[in-house]
């Protein structure tokens, strides 16, 4: 019995688990660097603000939040895209756009 109820806790933890990542982590500007992506370059600013640029002209703006492990991006006028974060570090941040087939990674620049 006490095994089942071990098992139970940490089956419920691994489900209840946070994020691999803290919302402030993804703050920064974002080059593209391979895959499958829609923008070129884009900024997460530490006040929620979203930018992006196509071909070094601001392209889109809007707002970002974190809901259930996804980067959630509303740009001003489209509907929101949710964004699958696979893996972020200082240099790099790896994503899955909805829609699209590939993950696209980036290079932190700032």
């Amino acid at each position: 019995m006490r095994h089942l109820l071990a098992l139970f806790f940490i089956t419920l933890s691994t489900a209840c688990a946070a994020c691999d990542f803290k919302q402030q982590e993804l703050v920064g500007t974002y080059l593209y660097a391979s895959g499958d992506s829609k923008f070129e370059a884009f900024e997460l600013n530490d006040e929620r603000q979203f930018s992006s640029w196509l071909h070094n002209r601001l392209a889109s703006s809007g707002t970002w939040r974190v809901e259930d492990c996804h980067l959630i991006i509303a740009e001003t006028g489209l509907s929101e895209r949710k964004v699958k974060v696979i893996a972020i570090s200082e240099e790099r941040l790896s994503v899955e756009f909805s829609g699209l087939e590939n993950s696209a990674d980036f290079t932190r620049v700032q």
